[in-house]
């Protein structure tokens, strides 16, 4: 069968209720898809935060030291050590194990597990988790649609991503966070260029040039 005879059959099926639907929804779909695409720059960023020193040594004198790139800076919003008197007139520095964050925002990936000075780099890992899942997704996207059938996995990786987007926030451990972003990662591909296809195929050739640009 060539194009010609395929978008004859398209022509004559038309586009009916089940297929506007279908245009609909997945329209809306594609625009929830960025903001869980992007959300690294939101849910992880550089928060400012303070050392907070153990409760238990109230009665110690403590000295912050803030560091920015490598360079001491009293003025700065990054600490990661404090100077602990142990004996008079001897300053020992101890590394920050907690520290108070900024309020602006109510509640961030950074804050909640403490992605700072050490652990600094895991911000970047939590971007990068939703890229390396989308990597996996993309390859292995036709094979799935071609096994099992291009409605039945669009239906199976919204489904998914959906259930573990909300989960997310309930995620106990940055490890379990960093699986769920690479399973987002994984099903992003597979429900956004499976459900084009089936986009393309929901309208013939006339309707489908004024569809495209609702993607």
């Amino acid at each position: 069968m060539d194009g010609d005879d395929f978008d004859t059959i398209l022509t004559q099926l038309g586009t009916g209720r089940w297929n506007m639907v279908f245009i609909i929804a997945m329209g809306y779909w594609y625009s929830l898809l960025p903001y869980h695409t992007l959300a690294g720059a939101f849910m992880a960023p550089n928060v400012d935060h303070t050392c907070l020193p153990p409760p238990n040594n109230t009665d110690l004198t403590y000295t912050y030291t803030y560091t920015h790139n490598n360079n001491t800076n009293p003025s700065g919003n990054d600490s990661c050590s404090y100077l602990m008197e142990v004996s008079e007139g001897h300053l020992e520095e101890q590394p920050c194990t907690q520290w108070d964050f900024d309020d602006t925002f109510t509640s961030t990936v950074t804050s909640e597990f403490q992605l700072v000075c050490g652990k600094r780099y895991m911000r970047a890992t939590y971007q990068s988790m939703y890229m390396f899942g989308m990597l996996v997704g993309a390859g292995g996207n036709a094979f799935l649609a071609d096994r099992y059938g291009r409605w039945t996995m669009v239906v199976i990786s919204t489904l998914l991503y959906t259930v573990i987007a909300l989960g997310s926030a309930w995620l106990p451990t940055f490890t379990a966070l960093l699986a769920a972003r690479c399973c987002l990662g994984i099903m992003h591909p597979i429900s956004l260029q499976t459900g084009f296809i089936l986009y393309v195929l929901c309208g013939y050739s006339k309707v489908f040039s004024s569809l495209l640009p609702g993607l």
